[in-house]
């Protein structure tokens, strides 16, 4: 298993969902994503997306994500058979240290 950025598709598969048939939230999340406003990070587990976390770098509301040096975190689950091995904590820890290296110090 490895941490990867993953793309709208991959997310809307793991939510169940198409682009044809999306949620406001789900638009609103993949349209961040093609803005490169927002990122969308998975444990790959041999092609299954076994985790998720999503990265807003910027919103309106800037107290949350400036777009400089403060993310907002969201949307974080891991699947139920891998839940309590420390997967979460790895893909977040992950996630942070990526941020971290692109100059954002608040999530």
């Amino acid at each position: 298993m490895f941490i990867r950025q993953a793309n709208e598709d991959e997310m809307l598969s793991l939510w169940g969902e198409t682009t044809d048939n999306m949620r406001p939230t789900s638009s609103f999340f993949c349209e961040n994503i093609k803005n490169d406003n927002a990122e969308f990070w998975t444990y790959d587990d041999d092609g299954r997306l076994a985790g998720e976390l999503f990265v807003f770098k910027s919103l309106d509301d800037t107290d949350f994500a400036n777009g400089k040096d403060k993310a907002y975190l969201c949307a974080f689950q891991i699947s139920k058979d891998l839940r309590g091995q420390g997967y979460g904590t790895k893909l977040i820890s992950h996630v942070i240290n990526h941020l971290k290296e692109e100059g954002i110090n608040t999530v």
